[in-house]
């Protein structure tokens, strides 16, 4: 019988879950992400891609590009969300 060697466990890193329940990971501690996918958008909102993708193009949504994605600003969603739009 051998010996099981147990490591210790790695610090916490704080980690949270987006609206689809995905792991993110969120600086210092915050609880809020930086982003969100589109995905995630629609679902939180319930307004559709093609609506999000207008608001996008018309400038009330910040986003940016990593490869591929489309990731859209949480801080200009909660204002867009706030404020409402036209």
């Amino acid at each position: 019988m051998t010996a099981v060697k147990m490591r210790a466990s790695a610090p916490h890193r704080p980690v949270s879950r987006n609206v689809n329940g995905s792991r993110v990971m969120t600086i210092a501690g915050n609880p809020e992400p930086l982003t969100y996918s589109i995905a995630d958008v629609v679902r939180a909102t319930s307004l559709s891609r093609a609506r999000i993708y207008q608001l996008l193009s018309a400038d009330k949504l910040r986003s940016v590009k990593i490869g591929r994605r489309t990731l859209v600003d949480a801080q200009s969603l909660r204002d867009l969300l706030q404020r409402g739009c036209d």
